[in-house]
């Protein structure tokens, strides 16, 4: 699988998202810059769009 498929995965792991919920506001905040980041530039523009379409 890629990567792209594989990470929604980690959601499912208690202790990563307790982690991340502890230290939300520096985490969150990082994802979301990279997620859109990722929307705006990445190079391959199929896979850019397709899950922020979702």
């Amino acid at each position: 699988m890629l990567v792209a498929e594989q990470a929604p995965y980690m959601w499912n792991n208690e202790h990563l998202v307790s982690l991340i919920i502890q230290n939300r506001t520096v985490i969150l905040p990082t994802i979301f810059d990279a997620l859109e980041m990722n929307v705006q530039a990445h190079w391959n523009l199929a896979d850019s769009g397709a899950w922020a379409h979702k």
